[in-house]
């Protein structure tokens, strides 16, 4: 039997040792949402987005500035290396047409083998994204990142794209995204 089957185990790590659903399914070898399932199959209150984020530990850097000789050091470092440099036009056209067709079709690590998306709904429209978007008030329910410059992805729950009940639908940033697809495929 998988240790998240078992109710005591689930509630010792995720309610005594306030452990993520995240770091639990690491352990497990299974998928976040799995884990979320069977807390509210045992009933185990899920904690809020302010709870987890009271459980999280800090950034190294976090309320700490560097110093003017670590910000010297750091520049000097990274001079070279593209950071921070604006390239002119006709060096990105040069980077970008070195890098077509590098990820097209099999080259793609997602690639299927040629079998495209399934056709989402058509009540999956622009206007229930938005309005998903605004329930979830704009941030990731994994990890809480709020949306800057690009949009976070409306992920179906289930990963039915036809089932697009609002409830089956979650805002994730793009690398919270990445992890539940890439975990699905590991099953």
């Amino acid at each position: 039997m998988k240790n998240y089957k078992n109710k005591e185990w689930l509630e010792q790590k995720y309610v005594n040792e306030g452990l993520s659903t995240l770091k639990i399914a690491e352990l497990c070898g299974a998928n976040f949402r799995t884990i979320w399932s069977w807390l509210k199959r045992f009933d185990i209150e899920i904690r809020t987005l302010s709870e987890a984020r009271r459980l999280r530990p800090a950034s190294g850097m976090l309320g700490k500035h560097h110093t003017e000789e670590a910000k010297k050091r750091i520049g000097k470092a990274s001079k070279g290396r593209g950071a921070g440099r604006k390239l002119s036009g006709i060096t990105r056209k040069k980077i970008s047409e070195a890098a077509k067709g590098r990820w097209t079709g099999e080259k793609n690590p997602l690639w299927k083998g040629g079998v495209s998306f399934e056709p989402y709904g058509r009540e999956f429209s622009k206007d229930l994204r938005n309005e998903i978007r605004k329930r979830d008030k704009f941030k990731c329910q994994e990890c809480g990142r709020k949306e800057y410059r690009r949009k976070h992805s409306v992920h179906h729950i289930d990963f039915n794209p036809q089932n697009n009940c609002p409830e089956n639908l979650i805002l994730l940033c793009v690398l919270c995204h990445m992890k539940i697809h890439q975990d699905k495929e590991d099953l």
